[in-house]
């Protein structure tokens, strides 16, 4: 942790909060349907262009593009509820 604080210039409390913001994103996602989790890592995590996260689904690539941009605005209102709530 101390080396993270160093080597990213950042104050303890901002680096709690990204830990904070970090940690209510992992919870989130951890309740979407496996199909949308499984969408959101292949693009965002493992970086694979749309149209090879479409054939690992067995979607169209407009239909995944569409799952993604549902599930991105699903995690958003999630999240905004969440920092309403909590």
């Amino acid at each position: 942790l101390i080396n993270m604080l160093v080597n990213s210039m950042t104050t303890p409390s901002a680096a709690f909060a990204r830990y904070a913001r970090e940690s209510q994103l992992q919870q989130a996602i951890a309740t979407l349907p496996e199909e949308q989790a499984t969408a959101l890592r292949l693009r965002y995590v493992d970086g694979l262009p749309t149209k090879q996260v479409a054939m690992q689904l067995g979607k169209s690539d407009v239909a995944t593009r569409v799952l993604l941009t549902r599930t991105l605005k699903k995690l958003q209102t999630m999240l905004r509820e969440d920092t309403t709530t909590g």
